[in-house]
């Protein structure tokens, strides 16, 4: 058969016009899979992508909308697959690089992803976006003094970036505290008011200022943006439970699903959810998580102790609370349920001490974050190293916590060398410092970690720093600085409330102990009886005597709840000032409250 010229022209002329519309299908398959990594839906982009390969677009324009497709869907092999030999074409190269860099840094591979990310400028891909991703990266490699040059970087590209906003919002939080992060969460929320995540990062904000009607408001415009998101089924969660409304609270919280109920307020939520409900021993398994997760947090060991007495299993109670009260700073609402239930075991013997320093009062010796299991079970310095900072922190942890304070030096010394500008470093570099007694070596690294994360540990750690180091006038300016910027903290309140006390400004102290007690403090006997003893003196005496009779039922062995209950009932002009004055006298207690 043969073809005739016009023929094979005209045959020409149709395999020609059959490649645009080839490519045009491949191009339309490809943007419905960006569509779908931008919903989130991971199967879907994958689905799409093999569409756009198998319609003839080439691997190059392919590989980062399938690699990120893999990510969404938890199969990292396969990303890995598609990302890591970098073959983009020059309109994914960006989305294709940060994908790569972005699961380094899950991975914790971070020397990849800075090379990833690295890679990215080099092909002239700049922009917004890859800076966030770089200072999220920095931030989890340890590298967190360099991570608000990298947001600096994406807001100079794009001011009005919704994630760059967001981020900074975080740092600022982090640093300055909730008050002078809402200013950079209501910028990015303007410039992205139907972000639902990051609509649910500024209720969270609202809520933990007191700004709760605020915060109703952004999780119901949150609700009608995405009714089944996970996120607002958990703030809803928290409101319902500031109602009292427990039983919605649960049903929202499980609603929320597991991640929402593995952080630490989740855990709060959760396990005060279910010992409200009658669920103690739920109660328990979830406020063990939380003190795992934050051994510092001294309101985690109180919630935990509460629930494992309300459980009343009294050995696995015993069991549990020992090593809580084994730390000099344990609190003595800790120590007194600890000492109840070995008298009900019928140890009184080992109830006894417990009792005496619960009726004395927390230490106020410095600590640092204590850590489980033997100093030995570690390799740093012994048996090799890790090369990972956590392992060193943790190493530094349980040399500080046993005493060993010449080996801890070395240790800090070196983990300092070897990890810049790591925050939890430098805070335990302080620490040492403090307990080798170099309060001006400590306030430079303390000063250094609270550049990036200011933490009540930290704030209360440099005020102790400062009065060692001869300035208490300037240890007053910063605790009260660092309680302006977070005034929800009930432990600063009180911190300053009593130090207002030792200066004589009663009635200051009277509005700062009273807040602090609003916060959460109502079951302290030595708060109740502070607070007592500043209303005595500002004349209200009915309020003394109502604070200072509650701080003596909850712990009648205190003698600061005796001698202020002493000093209340008599100004009242009631009777058993006596008999109070000489228990007060028994306890061996200073008695110049009561006698006053």
């Amino acid at each position: 058969m043969t073809f005739r010229p016009d023929r094979i022209w005209l045959a020409l002329l149709l395999a020609c016009a059959a490649i645009p519309a080839v490519a045009g299908q491949g191009d339309d398959a490809l943007a419905r899979a960006r569509g779908a990594l931008d919903r989130g839906d991971g199967i879907a982009a994958e689905i799409d992508a093999r569409k756009a390969l198998e319609q003839g677009m080439p691997r190059s324009a392919v590989s980062a909308a399938m690699g990120e497709a893999y990510v969404l869907q938890g199969e990292d092999g396969k990303a890995l697959q598609w990302l890591e030999p970098a073959d983009f074409d020059q309109d994914s190269a960006e989305a294709g690089l940060r994908a790569l860099g972005r699961l380094k840094t899950d991975r914790g591979e971070f020397v990849e992803a800075a090379e990833a990310f690295n890679r990215a400028i080099a092909r002239g891909a700049e922009s917004s976006g890859l800076w966030v991703d770089i200072a999220r990266m920095r931030y989890r490699s340890g590298e967190q003094h360099i991570v608000g040059g990298a947001i600096n970087r994406a807001l100079a590209l794009d001011p009005r970036d919704p994630e760059a906003l967001s981020m900074q919002a975080q740092l600022v939080r982090d640093s300055r505290g909730l008050v002078a992060a809402l200013p950079w969460f209501e910028r990015a929320v303007e410039t992205a008011p139907d972000n639902v995540g990051l609509l649910g990062d500024y209720a969270a904000t609202l809520g933990e200022v007191g700004r709760y009607k605020d915060m109703l408001a952004v999780v119901r415009h949150m609700f009608k943006l995405d009714p089944g998101n996970q996120q607002v089924f958990f703030l809803q969660a928290v409101l319902a439970a500031r109602a009292g409304q427990d039983n919605l609270a649960r049903r929202l919280l499980w609603r929320a699903g597991d991640d929402s109920a593995t952080t630490p307020v989740g855990l709060v939520l959760s396990g005060v959810l279910e010992f409200r409900t009658g669920h103690p021993a739920l109660a328990v398994e979830r406020f063990d998580d939380l003190v795992r997760m934050q051994p510092d947090n001294p309101t985690a060991a109180n919630l935990l102790a509460r629930a494992l007495s309300a459980a009343g299993d009294l050995s696995e109670t015993a069991a549990r609370l020992e090593p809580l009260a084994r730390r000099s700073d344990a609190s003595p609402y800790v120590l007194t349920l600890l000492a109840r239930t070995y008298e009900q075991l019928g140890r009184r013997a080992d109830a006894a001490p417990l009792l005496d320093r619960a009726a004395r009062g927390a230490s106020a010796e410095l600590l640092p974050y204590p850590v489980a299991g033997d100093v030995m079970a570690m390799g740093y310095p012994w048996g090799g190293d890790s090369g990972r900072a956590e392992d060193g922190v943790t190493q530094l942890r349980r040399l500080l916590g046993t005493g060993q304070r010449d080996a801890a030096t070395a240790v800090a010394r070196d983990l300092d060398e070897r990890f810049p500008g790591a925050v939890d470093i430098e805070s335990l570099n302080g620490d040492t410092a403090l307990l080798t007694g170099r309060p001006d070596v400590a306030l430079r690294y303390y000063e250094q970690a609270g550049e990036v994360r200011r933490t009540t540990a930290l704030v209360r750690r440099v005020v102790l720093a400062m009065k060692m180091f001869g300035e208490p006038a300037a240890a007053d300016r910063f605790l009260a600085g660092s309680l302006a910027l977070d005034p929800g903290n009930p432990i600063l309140a009180a911190q300053y409330g009593r130090r207002l006390t030792e200066q004589g400004n009663w009635p200051q102290a009277v509005v700062l102990l009273d807040h602090a007690v609003r916060l959460g403090g109502g079951r302290d006997p030595r708060l109740l009886a502070d607070l007592a003893q500043a209303q005595l003196k500002t004349g209200d005496i009915d309020a003394a005597l109502a604070n200072a009779r509650e701080a003596y039922r909850i712990q009648r062995a205190r003698p600061e709840a005796a001698a202020v209950l002493a000093a209340a009932l008599a100004a009242k002009g009631e009777g058993g000032a006596q008999v109070l004055l000489a228990k007060v006298k028994r306890l061996g207690a200073a008695t110049g409250l009561a006698a006053r």
